[in-house]
């Protein structure tokens, strides 16, 4: 069983890291907006973001940790506050590979609400994981299941597993107007459901012999629903209106990941050079693999292509970018993570690197961490203490006044053999910080992870 969180206080070890402060060359950078940083094509003016240092340390409020069992947290909230994540106990071996998973829940203060057995769980880290109308959604193979929010307990189940044998759900949504999207298929055929979030009832279905592997990538909030199939090199995108039916579909579409949907189109992760749209959906620049965007108003993050490969950072208003500018204290040569946040008139976010190592099992290593906040003038990095030399983050969620933070400690870097992770969740005070209460404002569009925008 896992313990309630400890009150921490302010930790000792929080305060500032060697790398921590802004570097020498952190300052505005003249070329930092081209040619990734989505210039556009107008030939307007692009501001440069100033790098400030860190003005304080954020302070630990609580920490909680939990070394029985595996854990699948990716900063799913709902509208109280409240977390949501899987533990898998015992954790997983090669001699245990589907372990029993247990719904768990906290609230703000880290204090346990329920941990209740969930018999409709997907793997650790794959599959939809979802908090919406009073209920938490998950999935196993062709199974939609919901799960009261207050206890745990399960509500109802959509089962198609003898429709779609040995097949699996791929994208769950909120639809809007408490309904459900998801997407499913088993190789033969796919479909597209929309459900009744309270009883699982269909609305419509949309399948397909000839379509394969559909995927839910999101919605609008208001019923049209962004969907993936024929997944190879070269993809096809689809957009479903509120009846089901087919709005318009591009074919061979190079990427077509789901960034953010606003009000208006949807941004797309694409490999073109700047930012371009063709009536369907807003195409970013390469390299944007972030962003948290309002309907006017936010923020995109990319690897930047300039040695030595800092994160870049994109303030967009109107759709255009009008101030950009790079954190070197970030390489992203070796890869980096960002869990972004919009807060008002400006972003918190954390990122984290990677540092490359031999080895064939596990040939990279969580690096330093920072907490970040950017406005269209000025940012600056604060350094976590994680700890542990091989802290891998795996989600956040920004609750107000504070950031909440899950990460796994990685102690096992052999091959085979039990490879279980301890699991550290931990909240870190910022006062006066909140989410913006419309747009997509974080990974995953809304607090519950639903892929769409948050309403007010």
């Amino acid at each position: 069983m896992t313990p309630p969180a400890t009150d921490a206080g302010a930790a000792t070890d929080a305060g500032g890291a060697i790398d921590g402060g802004p570097s020498p060359d952190a300052g505005p950078i003249p070329d930092a907006g081209a040619p990734d940083a989505g210039n556009p094509s107008d030939g307007g003016t692009i501001a440069s973001i100033t790098t400030d240092a860190c003005p304080a340390n954020p302070r630990l409020l609580w920490t909680r940790s939990i070394d029985t069992a595996d854990v699948d947290f990716r900063g799913a909230t709902d509208g109280s506050g409240n977390l949501y994540w899987i533990e898998y106990e015992p954790p997983w071996t090669p001699q245990n590979q589907h372990p029993p998973a247990f719904l768990t829940s906290a609230d703000s203060n880290g204090k346990n609400r329920f941990r209740v057995p969930a018999q409709v769980a997907s793997d650790q880290l794959t599959g939809p994981f979802m908090v919406a109308y009073g209920k938490v959604f998950m999935t196993r193979g062709a199974k939609l299941a919901a799960y009261d929010a207050a206890t745990g307990a399960l509500s109802w189940t959509f089962d198609l597993s003898s429709t779609f044998s040995g097949g699996s759900v791929s994208g769950v949504a909120d639809a809007g107007e408490g309904k459900l999207v998801f997407g499913v298929g088993n190789g033969q055929s796919s479909a597209v459901y929309e459900v009744d979030a309270n009883t699982g009832a269909t609305i419509w279905s949309n399948v397909s012999s000839v379509d394969k592997g559909f995927t839910v990538l999101g919605t609008d909030g208001k019923g049209s629903v962004l969907v993936r199939a024929n997944l190879t090199e070269i993809t096809d995108l689809l957009q479903l209106d509120t009846a089901g039916h087919e709005q318009w579909r591009e074919r061979g579409i190079d990427g077509g990941w789901l960034l953010a949907w606003p009000s208006g189109l949807p941004w797309l992760q694409t490999y073109g050079a700047s930012i371009s749209g063709n009536g369907h959906f807003v195409s970013a620049p390469a390299g944007w693999f972030w962003m948290a965007l309002g309907d006017e108003f936010g923020f995109a993050f990319y690897e930047a292509t300039l040695n030595p490969f800092p994160l870049g950072v994109s303030a967009l208003r109107g759709g255009r970018v009008v101030a950009t500018g790079l954190l070197p204290q970030l390489n992203t040569f070796n890869g980096a993570s960002v869990f972004p946040f919009l807060a008002g008139d400006h972003a918190v976010f954390v990122s984290q690197v990677f540092h490359a190592q031999p080895g064939l099992c596990h040939p990279g290593t969580a690096g330093a961490a920072f907490i970040g906040h950017v406005d269209s003038n000025n940012m600056y990095l604060c350094p976590i203490a994680l700890g542990a030399s091989d802290s891998p983050i795996d989600g956040v969620a920004l609750l107000p006044g504070r950031l909440i933070i899950g990460r796994r400690t990685v102690i096992n870097e052999g091959c085979g053999g039990n490879q279980f992770q301890p699991f550290t969740i931990e909240a870190y005070s910022l006062p006066g910080e909140s989410l913006s209460t419309s747009g997509w404002v974080q990974m995953g569009g809304s607090p519950g992870l639903g892929l769409r925008p948050a309403k007010p």
